[in-house]
């Protein structure tokens, strides 16, 4: 049985019928042209630089990025006398470790590979 939310299906199927003869009348290529993936992947000019509050993210990842390594170099060379050395090796690679995340979370800003095949 139809409810009230059916109502604009079935008035749209009746104008289909009766005005456009069971399809869309359309003149012209019907085919897909093919897709560039550097294109489609592309969220830099798609998206990132026209959007103010991906551009304020993306600064502030770059700059924690800058200051994770710094850290990393930091505490490597300097604090081996406070933390210990391996205090300062574990603390080092953790902050390289933050550093290389931040990476890759900077490079999606510019380009996003997805596939929806793989998505489960």
């Amino acid at each position: 049985l139809p409810c009230s939310a059916d109502r604009g299906v079935m008035l749209f199927r009746t104008w289909m019928s009766k005005f456009g003869k069971g399809h869309i009348p359309f003149k012209g290529d019907t085919t897909m042209p093919s897709a560039n993936n550097e294109v489609v992947f592309d969220v830099w000019n798609s998206h990132t630089k026209h959007c103010k509050y991906c551009l304020t993210a993306l600064n502030r990842f770059k700059k924690a990025r800058a200051l994770a390594f710094m850290a990393s170099a930091i505490v490597a060379t300097i604090r081996p006398k406070i933390l210990g050395l391996v205090g300062s090796l574990i603390s080092a690679l953790g902050l390289s470790g933050l550093g290389l995340v931040l990476d890759k979370l900077i490079k999606m800003f510019y380009r996003y590979e997805f596939s929806h095949a793989d998505n489960h």
